[in-house]
């Protein structure tokens, strides 16, 4: 199966612990850890004179985040992006969690060879997330980029923090 050049991590459902009076509780800040399956496509092309390959790519899959409270709803991801070997990654992905709220966050690769070390921040949020902020971080596995079409996925493991007003 052939890897794209990053696979954006899915990350922050973090956000979430199980709550008891209402579906969810959400604490207003703390660590998350968990696991991210993704999947999707990647579109790629030869640019420049070193025969270097450039990809766009979206990818989709559920997120699984464990806090302090113990495991927070499963919530769903899209990301979106773009690798060149000069340049780096970057990516932007949209977290849905089951009531319908999103969390915005922004990602960055560095590559080496056979791994994308990546980070990011969380931008925005919308209900039960509104104001978030915090950072989270994961390694996916990446593969020799090629032109063309290709279909790929992975679960990677997922860190960070996040903190509400």
């Amino acid at each position: 199966m052939k890897r794209a050049g990053w696979i954006p991590a899915s990350i922050l459902t973090t956000i979430l612990a199980a709550g008891t009076a209402r579906a969810w509780e959400t604490a207003k800040e703390g660590t998350f850890d968990g696991t991210w399956t993704i999947h999707g496509d990647t579109y790629s092309m030869e640019f420049g004179d070193e025969a270097e390959v450039v990809t766009v790519f979206r990818f989709t899959g559920p997120a699984l985040i464990r806090t302090a409270n113990g495991f927070a709803p499963l919530m769903r991801s899209e990301c979106l992006g773009f690798t060149a070997p000069k340049t780096g990654t970057v990516g932007r992905c949209v977290l849905t969690d089951p009531e319908g709220d999103r969390v915005f966050c922004e990602l960055s690769a560095a590559m080496t060879p056979g791994i994308a070390n990546v980070g990011g921040h969380f931008v925005a949020g919308t209900g039960k997330y509104r104001g978030i902020s915090g950072t989270l971080r994961f390694q996916a596995v990446t593969g020799r980029q090629v032109a063309g079409r290709e279909n790929t996925g992975q679960t990677m493991t997922i860190f960070g923090t996040w903190l509400l007003p």
